[in-house]
């Protein structure tokens, strides 16, 4: 009898610190995926990169696809420096896009410095008077500002920007174009998870 109550005195003290250790781990919190259903243009779900058969284009400025300095999920982002005024980064597919299976598209950015201001343009058919690979605008523009803020140099900001609010005028579009507003040469923009969804971007997480 003695010797059962040791054992379960014993197993009770075990269980105390395990209860403790457990208790006392530190939260860790990561990246979200992104939903399910969504059309991945870029991301860790499409291989940290750029999803099949997409490519990006810039008239001017240096793009990295495969940045690895900096990054939201995964280990790698989209870094792209603009060398002029209002110029483009332009992701886009040779397949067009549904635009009614989507409620917004979404993407993280990271600015370098201070108050760097972009827009999102939707892309159409092809513009080849600027590059074989360049395509036409359609719709409207949307800022950054409106709809997330400016991005941060410390940390990552989510962009959830409604598909009806860019009035595309269609529902087959073949990507999206980053231009820069300041009107001048930019450092470094960094761009990850970007996606075509049925729900907002997930809050960003540390």
């Amino acid at each position: 009898m003695k010797r059962n109550i040791f054992f379960l005195i014993g197993a009770a003290v075990v269980l105390d610190l395990l209860t403790v250790l457990v208790v006392n781990v530190p939260k860790q919190v990561f990246a979200q995926a992104p939903p399910a259903g969504d059309l991945v243009i870029y991301g860790q779900n499409v291989g940290d990169s750029l999803a099949p058969n997409w490519t990006a284009f810039g008239t001017t400025g240096n793009i990295i696809v495969v940045e690895t300095a900096q990054f939201y999920r995964g280990t790698h982002s989209i870094r792209y420096q603009e060398t002029a005024q209002y110029e483009m980064l332009q992701l886009s597919s040779p397949t067009p896009i549904n635009l009614a299976q989507y409620q917004y598209l979404i993407f993280y950015a990271k600015a370098t410095n201070p108050g760097q201001r972009y827009r999102v343009h939707l892309l159409g058919a092809p513009n080849p008077a600027v590059a074989p690979e360049a395509r036409q605008t359609v719709g409207t523009a949307l800022e950054f500002d409106l709809f997330g803020g400016i991005p941060s140099t410390t940390t990552w900001t989510a962009y959830s920007m409604p598909v009806p609010s860019f009035g595309a005028g269609t529902n087959q579009i073949f990507g999206i174009g980053i231009q820069e507003i300041n009107g001048g040469a930019q450092p470094a923009l960094y761009l990850d998870e970007i996606s075509f969804s049925g729900a907002p971007a997930p809050a960003v997480s540390l």
